[in-house]
């Protein structure tokens, strides 16, 4: 398969809905509270450390999303960014490792990645896994999807 590269593609995250209902929750009882501080007039720095949490996690869910050019992945998560060049890319597996990564679901890809002699890994959560694979793998040199992952047979 060729992946067309013209334009980047952008693959958003799938998000578990245990974990929107939480995020929806916190930020509804933090704007609650805001409300409440602001109308009480006591406290005001609490209200305000209140609306920047609560902006901080809907920056989290809405800007979630990985996107793939000719040359590179570049991660995205609210403020958090990540860069990793397609060449370094050695393996992708499916996990549910539940360690913080930018993904907003535990049905997660991990990719493991070379910089230098150091081995990295990264955990992304693409709403369309199969899709994200296939790309990968037309991207790279020696890529094969392999089941539910990918792997470099050659480089």
């Amino acid at each position: 398969m060729d992946a067309d590269v013209t334009k980047p593609l952008v693959f958003p995250s799938k998000c578990d809905w245990w974990l929107t209902v939480l995020l929806i929750a916190t930020v509804s009882a933090q704007l609650t509270g805001a409300v409440f501080i602001f109308t009480t007039g006591e406290m005001l720095w609490v209200g305000i450390v209140l609306l920047l949490s609560a902006g901080f996690i809907t920056w989290i869910l809405r800007t979630t999303f990985y996107v793939v050019d000719d040359s590179r992945l570049l991660i995205r998560s609210g403020p958090f960014w990540w860069t990793v060049q397609l060449g370094t890319i050695e393996e992708i597996v499916p996990t549910h490792n539940p360690l913080s990564s930018p993904a907003l679901s535990l049905d997660r890809l991990s990719i493991r990645y070379r910089i230098g002699s150091r081995s990295r890994m990264v955990m992304i959560s693409p709403a369309d896994k199969e899709g994200f694979l296939r790309v990968i793998a037309a991207l790279v040199p020696g890529m094969v999807v392999d089941g539910s992952g990918a792997r470099r047979v050659s480089v």
